[in-house]
């Protein structure tokens, strides 16, 4: 797919890049499933196992006892590196897993809740891991709400998903698991960076749940900070992924840790 022009992007509607972590060989299975999606950007995933841990420890980024396997390494790394993008280039950046189905209403849709969000939002998540647990304000007046889904792993369920009309609204966020695709600004970028790292073993006590979670992924760190900072999500979400590996982590989040080849890239 040709690279659209900055304006031509602006014009169509949507962000203007959407940046997709994935494993060689995904890129073009996401664009087929994702043809309408605009300014697609292929982020290589890194190779959490490539990494030194004690080098991680030097620079501040992961505490040495921090219970993170490779693939968990894998995930800080390649958000980390697009947070530090959004900081240095001063714009906010949408990012997204490999496996993420969009709905054809993403674009025009994103555009609009981001308009009313302006420059006041950190991070917006437009979708999540529909086995696991989602926590948010239902009413600005602090009325909160925990929200469970069924799990999502039918390709026919996802290909609905595509064509439905959603009509979704913002929502304050306190609790989420998985990456699957948000927007972040350069403040939330930086806040994200300065709050969350270094990366630590101590765990993340559920905001639904009220128990500690053990911190084995990024996506568990961040949460520890979403009640203190302008996190948002869209409910219901514009963008959806498969479950399409079994939970195996012991804490039944239904996260996953998918690798590909004995390299370790990406989990949550």
């Amino acid at each position: 797919m040709a690279k659209a022009s900055r304006a031509g992007k602006a014009a169509a509607g949507g962000p203007d890049d959407v940046y997709v972590i994935g494993e060689r060989g995904r890129f073009t299975p996401f664009r087929q499933v994702n043809e309408g999606v605009i300014g697609i950007q292929e982020f290589p995933a890194i190779n959490g196992g490539k990494a030194s841990r004690h080098e991680l420890a030097e620079a501040g980024i992961l505490a040495a006892d921090a219970p993170y396997d490779t693939a968990a390494i894998g995930t800080l790394l390649s958000h980390l590196s697009l947070w530090k993008m959004a900081v240095v280039e001063d714009r906010p950046l949408t990012i997204c897993r490999d496996n993420a189905v969009f709905n054809n209403k993403f674009a025009a849709t994103h555009d609009v809740l981001l308009g009313f969000c302006r420059d006041r939002f950190d991070i917006v998540y437009w979708g999540w891991n529909f086995n696991a647990a989602l926590k948010y304000d239902l009413m600005a007046c602090g009325i909160q709400s925990v929200l469970f889904c069924d799990q999502w792993s039918s390709s026919d369920l996802l290909a609905r998903f595509k064509q439905i009309d959603i009509y979704p609204a913002i929502y304050k966020l306190h609790e989420i698991y998985g990456l699957v695709c948000y927007t972040v600004s350069p403040k939330g970028a930086r806040k994200l960076i300065e709050r969350v790292l270094p990366v630590k073993a101590a765990s993340v006590v559920s905001a639904s749940s009220r128990r500690p979670v053990p911190n084995i992924g990024i996506d568990v760190s961040m949460n520890g900070i979403h009640s203190q900072i302008d996190s948002l999500v869209c409910i219901p979400p514009l963008v959806a992924a498969p479950n399409d590996e079994p939970a195996h982590k012991p804490n039944a989040l239904g996260r996953t840790s998918r690798r590909s080849s004995g390299n370790s890239y990406m989990i949550g």
